[in-house]
């Protein structure tokens, strides 16, 4: 075939380009769609749900206000006990806050360099006997000049 005319060609060409990049994503999309089953997205779905309801349960955690009549929360008495190096007072507050919540997880308080490197914990507690539930996670800054920031790391 041979070509007569130049004058659409380019016209032809783009509107072929077009038409192709359109066809790939339209096959592109409806491939993704229809690769992934409901059970998938329902795990995937669970799976994300749990995880927002652990990092609410561990902000709840470090906004708990004590009633020891000093307007402190769980965050600060967890920075004082650290800086103490405190651990006993650490876990009766814990236990006491996971009997008031009726919880079951295990808490543990790690220098955040150490947490990184896989190390042991400052502090921990726990009240179940195997705990392989999801983790949450968030870094607290001391505020003392001199000290590293911490973790603390709730597992349900």
């Amino acid at each position: 075939m041979f070509i007569k005319n130049k004058k659409g060609m380019m016209d032809d060409f783009f509107d072929l380009l077009f038409t192709s990049l359109a066809l790939f994503f339209i096959i592109f999309f409806v491939q993704v769609i229809l690769d992934t089953d409901a059970e998938t997205k329902t795990e995937i779905t669970l799976t994300e749900l749990h995880n927002f309801e652990n990092d609410v349960q561990l902000l709840h955690l470090l906004d708990y206000p004590l009633s020891d009549g000093k307007n402190q929360k769980m965050r600060d008495i967890i920075l004082q006990y650290v800086d103490a190096h405190n651990e006993a007072l650490f876990k009766e507050k814990m236990r006491e806050y996971f009997e008031k919540n009726n919880l079951e997880g295990r808490i543990a308080v790690y220098n955040s360099q150490d947490y990184l490197l896989d190390k042991e914990p400052l502090f921990s507690f726990s009240n179940v006997v195997f705990g392989a539930g999801k983790v949450s996670e968030v870094e607290l800054l001391t505020g003392n000049a001199g000290h590293d920031s911490i973790t603390v790391v709730l597992t349900t």
